[in-house]
């Protein structure tokens, strides 16, 4: 079985793209899912107080998660210690998911900053969703009710295609120039053909 990352930044459309891959018969780890998940393990939330304090959980014990994500995203060392805290046990998951499909050809793990953790090394490919930034910022502002503002923060956080691009195994673009379905084909085929010479 191959482990095939896929990420793109934000707006770029690779949780649709994973949609198609899975009307394929692929599956899909959602590793921003099961991160957003941790939070709620009491170690997790713990030491996350332990040493960012108070103010992102409320009484129910749900997280708050526009007050996370405001301080992490404004503060770089705070979202260092969130991300080294979170990722490795998401990693930790994705291996004991995978468990369950060795028999598979591929599956797919999904995260948005999986090239500036350097977890796409865990990967043995990568694909990469491209879309323009213009267009990534109008669909986030059709989508979430974040600020101007915030959205240019967030993709400030991420690198840029071009930096991401020559990383990458498979290239989908995104643009709204090219047809999605016979790009995400052609890879599934190679990946498929991939495993088959394995």
């Amino acid at each position: 079985m191959i482990k095939v990352g896929i990420t793109g930044n934000i707006g770029s459309g690779k949780s649709f793209i994973c949609s198609i891959f899975e009307k394929l018969g692929i599956s899909v780890f959602q590793a921003d899912k099961i991160a957003g998940e941790l939070y709620y393990e009491s170690e997790v939330r713990s030491k996350l107080e332990g040493k960012l304090g108070n103010g992102f959980y409320d009484e129910n014990g749900s997280l708050i998660r526009a007050n996370l994500s405001k301080r992490i995203f404004s503060d770089q060392e705070a979202l260092r210690f969130v991300e080294e805290l979170i990722h490795p046990l998401v990693r930790q998951r994705f291996i004991k998911w995978t468990e369950s499909f060795s028999n598979d050809p591929y599956v797919l793990y999904e995260a948005a900053i999986m090239i500036e953790t350097g977890h796409c090394k865990f990967m043995d490919k990568l694909i990469y969703v491209a879309a323009d930034e213009q267009l990534r910022f109008d669909r986030i502002c059709k989508r979430d009710t974040l600020s101007p503002e915030e959205i240019r923060k967030r993709m400030g956080n991420q690198w840029p295609d071009e930096e991401k691009i020559p990383l990458a195994d498979f290239v989908i673009n995104n643009n709204q120039e090219i047809l999605l379905i016979p790009q995400v084909l052609s890879i599934h085929q190679l990946l498929i053909n991939a495993h088959k010479r394995m």
